[in-house]
C-alpha cells in the first residue's frame, strides 16, 4: 500500500500559468504524476489559464477538482458541450472525446488516465 499526502504535495506544487500552446517543459511544471495502475496515470495538477485540447483513445478519464473552478469544454459531433466544474466535483470524459479547460480560479485537481492514445492539440480539432 502507498499513501499519498496529496494536501501537502499540491502546498508545494507552484500554480503554472497554462497557455494553448505551452511547451511540454513548461505543461510538466504543473504535474506530479503520483503513480501507475493497469495503464493509467494518476497524478495532480495545480494551474491556471486555458489548456490546450486533449484526448485519450484508450480509455476514460476522470478529473478530481480539488480546489477552484474550471470551465470544461468538450467537442462531440454535435458541437461544444461547456460545463462549469468546481470543488468537489468528479468528472468523467468519455475515451476519444477531445476536451480543454478554462480556470475561472486557480485549480487544483486529481486526474485519472489512460496513458496510452493520447494526443493533444494547441488548435481546436475537429471531433
Amino acid at each position: 500500500m502507498k499513501i499519498h499526502g496529496v494536501a501537502a504535495i499540491l502546498d508545494e506544487m507552484p500554480l503554472t500559468p497554462v497557455t494553448p500552446g505551452i511547451s511540454p517543459e513548461d505543461a510538466v511544471r504543473c504535474m506530479r504524476v503520483l503513480g501507475t495502475f493497469h495503464g493509467c496515470m494518476m497524478g495532480l495538477v495545480h494551474f491556471s489559464g486555458q489548456t490546450g485540447w486533449e484526448r485519450h483513445t484508450g480509455g476514460d478519464e476522470i478529473l478530481f477538482i480539488l480546489e477552484g473552478e474550471t470551465e470544461l469544454t468538450q467537442l462531440t459531433a454535435e458541437g461544444e458541450i461547456r460545463q462549469t466544474v468546481r470543488k468537489g466535483d468528479v468528472v468523467q470524459i468519455p475515451a476519444g472525446v477531445w476536451h480543454s479547460q478554462r480556470t475561472r480560479s486557480p485549480v487544483k485537481l486529481l486526474f485519472l488516465t489512460v496513458g496510452e492514445g493520447s494526443e493533444g492539440s494547441a488548435t481546436t480539432p475537429t471531433p
